[in-house]
């Protein structure tokens, strides 16, 4: 959501089961389903994009972005679909792209989607080892603050805690490499009112909108 003018910019495809995803999704990935689902929940994804205008945000997973393939298929699924490579934004977990011979071949991936015309925003970011000078070489388009740290802040939010002062640092480091923020997890007034304070201009949360279930 734009927190100025209250109105949605995104959606976020996310996949989910009877059972938590930190289950199901390691299990996923250790019997090589991850690929099959993740193509899944992006076809799905999609399909309601067509049906919003919105640009819709989908999770990628790392063993997904070590396959030479991967880009490949989502050019044509994006191709079916008769969307252009904007309307979708590709979100990766720092330790995806950790500082090691996976991490530099998922970051191959990343620098071929993003010549395609696909967005990535860093999912989750702080909760990784990113450091400061990789970040800035990153291909990246945009930074998600993580829910625990959004959460961290307490409602009402305390400005003197540690959770507030890595929250601003958090916008300040965006702001800087000139990428848009996202905070997720907004689930309070108080959160919001906080957040818009310090600057935020994008969020996310139950505060500003419930998850819809698609069969």
């Amino acid at each position: 959501m734009d927190l100025e003018r209250k109105e949605p910019v995104a959606l976020e495809a996310l996949l989910r089961w009877r059972v938590s995803p930190a289950l199901f999704i390691p299990l996923a990935e250790r019997h090589r389903l991850i690929g099959a689902l993740g193509e899944l929940a992006l076809g799905l994804a999609l399909e309601e994009q067509s049906r919003h205008g919105l640009p819709v945000h989908v999770n990628v997973s790392p063993q997904e972005l070590l396959d030479p393939g991967y880009p490949g298929r989502l050019a044509l699924l994006l191709e079916g679909a008769g969307l252009p490579p904007e309307a979708l934004v590709l979100e990766v977990t720092e330790t995806a792209l950790a500082p090691d011979e996976r991490g530099r071949d998922a970051l191959k991936s990343l620098e071929i989607l993003r010549a395609l015309g696909v967005r990535v925003y860093l999912d989750d970011f702080g909760s990784g080892y990113s450091s400061l000078e990789r970040l800035a070489s990153l291909p990246v388009d945009g930074l998600k603050l993580g829910q625990r740290f959004t959460s961290a802040l307490g409602n009402p939010p305390d400005p003197q805690s540690p959770a507030a002062r890595v929250v601003a640092a958090v916008l300040a480091l965006g702001q800087a490499l000139g990428l848009p923020v996202v905070a997720e997890g907004v689930e309070h007034e108080a959160t919001l009112a906080y957040l818009r304070s310090l600057g935020f201009r994008l969020g996310q949360g139950f505060l500003l909108g419930r998850p819809e279930v698609l069969s």
